[in-house]
C-alpha cells in the first residue's frame, strides 16, 4: 500500500497550507496601494475551500478507513483530489468561476460517495458518529451544490441561495468541528483505539437531528439572525464541553491540547460575541477563523503527523513550537481587529495580521513538517 493512499494527509495538509498562503496572498496588490485590488471574494474561497475543506477531507480520508474498517483510497483518486485543490488559485485567478464551482462540487460528490458508499461500515450497526459524518457530508455538499449553481447564473430562490453561501463558507466548517472536536479529543487524551470510540451501546439519530437543526439555523436571517446565532453558539458550546470541560484551563495536558481549548473559545466567542455586538461581525469572524479556525487545524494538524510518525514525545515536551503558533496567531488577530478601531493605518494591521499568519505557517512547517513523509511504526 503506497503511504499517500493510506494516509492522504501527507499530501493533502500541504496543498491547504500553499492554498492559506496564496489566499492571504491575494492582498498584496490591495496592501501596497492598489485601491482598484479588493479580492475579497477570492480571499474567502482560498481560505474556507481551499485550505479549510482540503484539510478536514485530507484528515477523514486517513482517520475514517482505520475508525470504520474500510479500504483506503487509491492514489488515483488521491491524485483527483490533489489535482482539484490545487487547480483552485489558477482558477480564481483566471476568474473561471463555473470551472472552479464544477471543481469544487465533483470533489465534495467523490468525498461524499467515499464516505456514504466506498467507506461506510457494513455488517454491522452504524454508530452515532458514522451518522452524524453523514449527515455533515451531505448538508456540506447539498450547500455547495446550491451556492455553486447560483455562483454560475442559475436562478436560485434567494432563501435558499442565501442558505446555501453561509454554510457552504462557514456553517459547513462548523458542522465539522461540530462533529469531530468531541471524538478527537477523547482520542487524543488516550480514549483507546479509534474503533473502539465510535461505539455506542445504543445507536440513534439524534446526533444527525442536531446537525440538521444547526445547518436549518442559517434560514433563520433578518430580524430573526440573532437567534439562529443563538442556537448555533449553544450547540458549539454544549458540544465543545463535552469534549473538553471550557470552564477551566487544561493545566496538566500537554499544549497542543491547550491550543485546542483555546481555538474553541475563540470560536465560541467569534461566532457569539456579535450576538450583543453587531457592529464588527468582520472582526467577529476572523477572531473565528484565525484562532479560532487555524489554530484549530494546526493544532490537530501537529498531533496527526507526530502521532503517525511516533514523534508524540517531541510534540508533548518540546512545547516551544505550539506556544509560539499560538502566540503568533493571537498577534494576528490582534491587527486584524485594530483595522476597525484604527482604520487610518488599516494597511499597516491588515498587512501585520497576513505576516504573522504566515510565520505561524511557516513556524508549523518547519517543526513538523519534516514528519509529513515519516513512514509510521504503527498507527497513531
Amino acid at each position: 500500500m503506497n503511504m499517500l493512499s493510506k494516509d492522504p494527509y501527507r499530501l493533502l495538509f500541504p496543498i491547504a497550507l500553499l492554498n492559506f498562503i496564496l489566499g492571504v496572498g491575494v492582498w498584496l496588490p490591495h496592501f501596497f496601494g492598489d485601491a482598484s485590488s479588493f479580492p475579497l471574494i477570492e480571499h474567502m474561497q482560498l481560505l474556507m475551500r481551499g485550505t479549510m475543506y482540503c484539510f478536514i477531507i485530507g484528515f477523514l480520508l486517513t482517520m475514517l478507513p482505520r475508525v470504520w474498517g474500510a479500504s483506503f483510497i487509491s492514489l488515483k483518486e488521491l491524485s483527483i483530489y490533489a489535482i482539484g485543490f490545487l487547480s483552485f488559485p489558477l482558477l480564481i485567478f483566471f476568474n473561471q468561476v463555473a470551472v472552479f464551482e464544477y471543481v469544487v462540487i465533483g470533489l465534495l460528490l467523490l468525498f461524499a460517495y467515499d464516505c456514504l458508499y466506498r467507506m461506510f461500515p457494513r455488517g454491522r450497526s452504524p454508530s452515532k458518529f458514522v451518522y452524524a459524518i453523514c449527515t455533515a457530508v451531505v448538508i456540506v455538499v447539498l450547500a455547495n451544490i446550491g451556492f455553486g449553481l447560483s455562483r454560475i447564473g442559475v436562478a436560485v430562490p434567494s432563501t435558499l441561495g442565501n442558505w446555501s453561501q453561509l454554510v457552504a463558507m462557514q456553517g459547513g466548517i462548523l458542522l465539522f468541528i461540530f462533529v469531530l472536536v468531541p471524538f478527537l479529543v477523547k482520542k487524543f487524551q488516550g480514549g483507546g483505539p479509534c474503533c473502539e470510540l465510535q461505539k455506542n451501546k445504543r445507536s440513534n439519530f439524534l446526533p444527525s437531528i442536531i446537525i440538521t437543526i444547526f445547518a436549518a439555523s442559517y434560514f433563520i436571517t433578518g430580524d430573526w439572525e440573532v437567534l439562529g446565532r443563538v442556537v448555533r453558539t449553544a450547540l458549539l458550546a454544549v458540544a465543545f464541553c463535552e469534549a473538553l470541560p471550557l470552564w477551566r484551563w487544561p493545566g496538566q495536558s500537554p499544549w497542543f491540547i491547550k491550543g485546542i481549548w483555546m481555538s474553541l473559545w475563540c470560536i465560541i466567542l467569534g461566532h457569539g460575541i456579535p450576538i450583543f455586538e453587531g457592529n464588527h461581525v468582520i472582526v467577529w469572524n476572523h477572531l473565528m477563523y484565525i484562532t479560532g479556525f487555524l489554530q484549530l487545524c494546526l493544532m490537530v494538524g501537529a498531533r496527526v503527523v507526530c502521532g503517525h510518525a511516533q514523534q508524540m514525545e517531541q510534540l508533548e515536551r518540546n512545547h516551544k513550537p505550539i506556544i509560539g503558533i499560538i502566540v503568533l496567531l493571537v498577534i494576528s488577530v490582534l491587527s486584524r481587529v485594530g483595522v476597525d478601531w484604527a482604520p487610518e493605518t488599516r494597511a499597516l494591521h491588515l498587512v501585520l495580521a497576513a505576516v504573522f499568519a504566515l510565520i505561524a505557517l511557516g513556524l508549523w512547517f518547519v517543526c513538523y513538517g519534516r514528519y509529513l513523509y515519516t513512514e509510521e511504526a504503527k498507527h497513531a
